[in-house]
C-alpha cells in the first residue's frame, strides 16, 4: 500500500520497460503512456494468471523522481480493478484493453471498479481531463 523507492538513473519509460520485462509469465508490456508523473501501462497477462492469460489490463503507476536523493525514484502501482483516482489514461491505451467481462469475475468489485475507472477516463477525454476525478465523487 506504500511506495517503493530505489536508486534509478533512467526515465519513467525506461523504468516501466524494465519493470515489466522481468517475468513474462506474469505479464508483458503492450504499450504505455506517461501523463505527468503517472504511467498507464497496458499489459498482457501471462500464464501465471490462468484462465485470463492473454487478456490485456491496465496497470497504473504513480511516480516520483527526486534527483537529490540516493533512492531517487519512487512508485506506487495499482491495477484498474481497484478503481484508481488517477483517470487521465489516453484512449490509445484504453482501446488496447480486453473487455472487463473477460478479465474480472461477474459480480466482483474488481469488474465494477475497473468498468467505472474506464468510464471516468473516457469521460475525462471529453472534458480535456478536467472532470474525471469530479465524476468519481458523484458515484459515491
Amino acid at each position: 500500500m506504500g511506495w517503493t523507492t530505489f536508486n534509478f538513473k533512467g526515465s519513467r519509460t525506461d523504468f516501466i520497460k524494465e519493470h515489466l520485462s522481468y517475468d513474462p509469465d506474469w505479464a508483458t508490456l503492450v504499450d504505455h503512456a506517461v501523463v505527468g508523473t503517472v504511467i498507464y501501462a497496458a499489459v498482457r497477462l501471462g500464464k501465471k494468471h490462468g484462465p485470463v492469460q492473454g487478456k490485456v489490463t491496465c496497470l497504473i503507476y504513480l511516480t516520483s523522481i527526486d534527483n537529490k536523493a540516493h533512492n531517487n525514484f519512487g512508485y506506487k502501482d495499482m491495477s484498474e480493478e481497484v478503481g484508481p483516482y488517477e483517470c487521465n489514461c489516453p484512449m490509445r491505451i484504453l482501446n488496447l484493453l480486453s473487455p472487463v467481462e473477460e478479465i474480472f469475475s461477474e459480480g466482483s468489485n474488481g469488474r465494477k471498479w475497473a468498468s467505472e475507472w474506464r468510464s471516468r477516463c473516457a469521460a475525462g477525454k471529453k472534458t480535456n481531463g478536467k472532470n474525471c476525478q469530479q465524476h468519481l465523487y458523484q458515484t459515491f
